[in-house]
């Protein structure tokens, strides 16, 4: 039994979703429990609403914009929490977490996905790569929040910080850092999806991305990487910097903000 949360703001996305859903979900009890969120709250909110609603053990926190292309998928989700330890599945994500304010894609070759995407050009792609030889999953420390599932029990241990997120950006990271302090995270490669935005980072994703990381860095870096060795770690660390430096550019912060930025989180980190 699965209960399905989404922050929507768009009809036409949610009812598609909802039709795909019936016809792909496969023979399980479920319900769909749709948050109209139009700005007024963020996307923490919407999700802690939804998930105090929810009659299931199993949730899933999916974005409006996608559908499925796997027939029976809820099975298949349900199978992948038979082990304790298992806190959280998705579909993309990073079994790297660098010290550095940082998207989970930054820490190639460490990354793991498999959805169907579409590009901001209009592009279908199907977008697949796995650090490990597990074809079936990946562990991370990260996930994308395109669609993350969870238990229930877990997810009144870790709350979305809604007091500390109030946006659209840095739950996904600030979720996963929450279980991932007692439970283990996975990407899965069972289930696929088709995306239909592309993740377009700015200054308030920057934001969001800071005060993640400043929440959480006693405890960064992370990684779940078997001998990973400085050399590589420290490579890591720089390809964090280099994206960094280059965002706080593109995104146009004045030139003594951008210094303050990098002495707070490179030379003082």
């Amino acid at each position: 039994m699965i209960s399905i949360i989404v922050s929507t703001y768009r009809p036409d996305y949610l009812s598609q979703l909802e039709t795909n859903i019936a016809k792909t979900i496969g023979h399980i009890t479920y319900e769909v429990i749709a948050v109209k969120n139009l700005g007024k709250f963020g996307i923490c909110e919407a999700y802690n609403k939804g998930a105090e609603q929810a009659q299931y053990e199993c949730l899933c926190f999916v974005h409006e914009d996608i559908l499925f292309n796997t027939l029976n998928w809820g099975q298949r989700i349900i199978a992948h929490f038979k082990g304790n330890k298992v806190g959280a599945v998705g579909l993309a994500g990073s079994a790297y977490k660098s010290k550095i304010p940082s998207t989970w894609s930054v820490y190639k070759p460490y990354v793991a996905y498999s959805l169907n995407q579409h590009t901001i050009k209009g592009i279908k792609r199907l977008d697949n790569y796995n650090y490990t030889s597990n074809p079936l999953k990946a562990e991370v420390v990260s996930l994308d929040g395109v669609f993350i599932a969870t238990k229930k029990s877990i997810w009144q241990q870790c709350r979305f910080d809604d007091k500390l997120l109030k946006g659209y950006h840095g739950y996904d990271m600030d979720f996963s850092m929450q279980v991932n302090q007692t439970h283990k995270l996975y990407v899965v490669f069972d289930i696929l999806i088709e995306h239909f935005s592309e993740g377009n980072p700015d200054k308030i994703w920057m934001q969001a991305a800071m005060k993640v990381n400043d929440k959480w860095r006693k405890k960064l870096p992370v990684h779940c990487i078997h001998n990973l060795s400085k050399l590589e770690q420290t490579q890591l660390e720089q390809q964090a910097i280099i994206s960094f430096k280059r965002r706080l550019k593109r995104f146009k912060y004045a030139f003594m903000s951008r210094v303050y930025f990098y002495v707070t989180y490179v030379l003082l980190r």
